[in-house]
C-alpha cells in the first residue's frame, strides 16, 4: 500500500512529511543536495521548493507560452469557380435565354424526335423552321457552349497557368465550342449538298441540330456539378465524353442511313467519319494540349 503524504508549506520553506513515518524532509535539503535537473524531477514528483528556487531549464520551461493560446492556422477557403461572378452571369444568362422561350417548347417538341432519328420524307420537309423553333435551338446551343466551356476549363485549366481570370478562361472556351459548333453545322452542309438530293440534306441537317439540342439538354448537369463541387470534375469530365460520344453517335447514324446505298458510298462514309469527325477532334485536343503546357 502506498504511502500517503502531506505538504507543510510555511513563508520561507515546504516540508514533506510522511504521514506513516512521521520524518519530514525540509525542501532546502533536497534542492542543496541534488542539481537543477534532479530537483525539476522531484517538482515533478510532488517533492515542492520555493518558486524562486525552480530550474529554469529547458525541461521545466518554455518561452512559447500556452500552446492552447496560440490556437489553429486557419486553412483559407477553397474559392468555388460557381462563386466567380463572371461565371455565374454567364451561367445565368445561358438559362434566361432558355426560359424565356420555355413557351416555344411545346411546338419545337412536337418534331423533335423525328428530325432526331427518323430518315423517312415529310410533306412539310421543305419548310424551314419557325422563328420560335429557330430561337429555342439557338438558346439550347448557347447552353450547350457555355456547358462545353466550363467541362473543358476544368480539363484545360487555363487560368492556372496564366494571368487570365476564370470567367474569360471559361468564355474562350465557350466561344470555342460555338466555332466548332458553326464549322460542323458549315461542313456538313457542304457534304450534305455535294453527295446527296437536296432533301437529304436537309433532313441530315436537322439531325445534326436535334442531337446538339439533345447534348444541350443533358450536358449541363454536369457542368453545374463541376462549378460547385470540383472534387467530382473527373467523374463529370467522363459523363460528359460518355453523353458527347452518344449523341454523336445517334448523329452518324442518322447520316449512315441517309448516305449508304452501296459500297462505294460506304467508303465515302468512311471518308466523311475521317474528316469530319475523328481529324478536329484529333487537332482540337492536340491544340488545348499545347496551349496548356506552354
Amino acid at each position: 500500500m502506498a504511502q500517503a503524504e502531506q505538504t507543510r508549506y510555511s513563508d520561507d520553506t515546504v516540508e514533506l512529511i510522511s504521514i506513516s513515518t512521521g520524518e519530514s524532509v525540509a525542501s532546502d535539503e533536497v534542492e542543496t543536495a541534488a542539481p537543477a535537473r534532479d530537483a525539476c524531477e522531484l517538482w515533478l514528483d510532488g517533492a515542492m521548493c520555493r518558486e524562486t528556487d525552480a530550474p529554469a531549464e529547458a525541461c521545466c520551461y518554455s518561452e512559447a507560452g500556452d500552446s492552447y493560446l496560440n490556437g489553429l492556422y486557419a486553412e483559407p477557403r477553397p474559392v468555388l469557380p460557381g462563386y466567380d461572378t463572371g461565371i455565374a452571369a454567364l451561367v445565368i444568362g445561358a438559362f434566361l435565354l432558355v426560359a424565356l422561350n420555355m413557351r416555344h417548347y411545346t411546338t419545337f417538341l412536337k418534331g423533335f424526335a423525328q428530325d432526331l432519328w427518323s430518315v423517312r420524307l415529310r410533306d412539310n420537309l421543305f419548310e424551314d423552321h419557325t422563328v420560335s423553333e429557330t430561337k429555342v435551338i439557338a438558346s439550347l446551343v448557347i447552353m450547350l457552349c457555355v456547358s462545353g466551356g466550363v467541362l473543358l476549363d476544368f480539363l484545360f485549366p487555363v487560368h492556372c497557368i496564366s494571368d487570365v481570370t476564370p470567367f474569360l478562361s471559361v468564355l474562350a472556351l465557350a466561344v470555342c465550342v460555338a466555332g466548332y459548333y458553326a464549322f460542323q453545322l458549315c461542313a456538313y452542309s457542304v457534304v450534305g449538298y455535294v453527295f446527296t438530293t437536296r432533301v437529304s440534306a436537309r433532313i441530315w441537317l436537322r439531325g445534326f441540330n436535334a442531337s446538339q439540342v439533345l447534348l444541350s439538354l443533358c450536358v449541363w448537369v454536369p457542368a453545374l456539378i463541376v462549378l460547385f463541387n470540383p472534387a467530382l470534375g473527373s467523374s463529370m469530365l467522363i459523363v460528359g465524353g460518355v453523353l458527347y460520344i452518344l449523341a454523336r453517335i445517334i448523329f452518324i447514324s442518322k447520316g449512315f442511313r441517309i448516305f449508304y446505298n452501296n459500297i462505294p458510298s460506304l467508303i465515302y462514309f468512311i471518308l466523311y467519319l475521317c474528316a469530319l469527325e475523328i481529324i478536329p477532334l484529333v487537332i482540337a485536343a492536340h491544340v488545348a494540349h499545347f496551349l496548356t503546357q506552354t
